[in-house]
């Protein structure tokens, strides 16, 4: 989930569009929208590595609270819609509440972004 063309990066992640991504993270962050307005922004499609062209990509940020264990979801997505996409990171969190093997691994969530399995289609 890192942008691997203008950062020395550890992990070197490329991330797959519309894939909810968790992370473990010392900050609270609101529901946060940024625009990728570069050129060449990579993410995968089906595992097919992409590069988006001015204004296409947009990521997604917030926090959540699971049992007592506070991390952050991610998105990488071409919707512009925020109320949409926040409606889908609440869904989302309540999925992630509803299965105990969703919680686990958003309690067992590690600095770099990992993916979960659930994904938005808008």
């Amino acid at each position: 989930m890192i942008d691997i063309s203008n950062r020395n990066t550890v992990s070197n992640k490329i991330p797959e569009i519309d894939s909810l991504y968790i992370y473990k993270t010392n900050n609270s962050i609101p529901f946060t929208v940024n625009k990728q307005e570069g050129v060449g922004y990579r993410y995968q499609n089906h595992k097919t590595i992409q590069k988006g062209s001015v204004g296409e990509i947009y990521i997604y940020h917030q926090t959540a609270v699971i049992d007592g264990t506070e991390n952050g979801l991610t998105i990488v997505t071409k919707c512009s819609k925020k109320m949409i996409t926040k409606k889908f990171f609440k869904d989302s969190i309540n999925t992630i509440k509803a299965s105990k093997d969703l919680t686990a691994q958003f309690k067992a969530a590690e600095s770099s972004p990992t993916e979960i399995g659930i994904y938005y289609l808008y």
